[in-house]
């Protein structure tokens, strides 16, 4: 269940998507890597290297997934993705 008073303010579509992606199972880690993969501190961003790469994807394909499950196909049919 998602948990709007637990969203900062201002942070709605970021914190909603952060906070789906977990719900579908992705480690916090993860998500944060997905939403933010470049952090503001300079000692964090050298002791955590580590891309995630695999599960990054994983993540993404799981909110995908959801995401179709929620919107019809025909209601995103006139969206244009890459030019083609």
């Amino acid at each position: 269940m998602l948990n709007k008073a637990a969203r900062p303010a201002g942070q709605g579509a970021s914190a909603l998507t952060q906070e789906l992606v977990q719900a579908l199972g992705a480690e916090e880690a993860v998500t944060e890597k997905c939403l933010n993969p470049l952090r503001p501190n300079k000692l964090v961003r050298t002791s955590q290297r580590a891309e995630l790469l695999p599960e990054r994807r994983e993540a993404f394909l799981r909110l995908g997934a959801r995401l179709d499950e929620l919107v019809p196909a025909a209601a995103t049919a006139h969206l244009v993705i890459g030019g083609a």
